[in-house]
C-alpha cells in the first residue's frame, strides 16, 4: 500500500495545478507573462 501512495503522489504531482491552488486571475496573469516574454 505504501508504494501505491507514493505513486499516487507522484501522479498528483504531475497533475498541472488547478483552480483549487491557484485562481483563474493569477492563471491569466502567467498566461499573459509568458507571451509578453515570447
Amino acid at each position: 500500500e505504501q508504494l501505491s501512495l507514493v505513486t499516487n503522489q507522484r501522479e498528483s504531482l504531475q497533475v498541472p495545478t488547478k483552480t483549487h491552488t491557484i485562481p483563474e486571475s493569477v492563471l491569466q496573469d502567467i498566461r499573459r507573462l509568458k507571451l509578453d516574454e515570447n
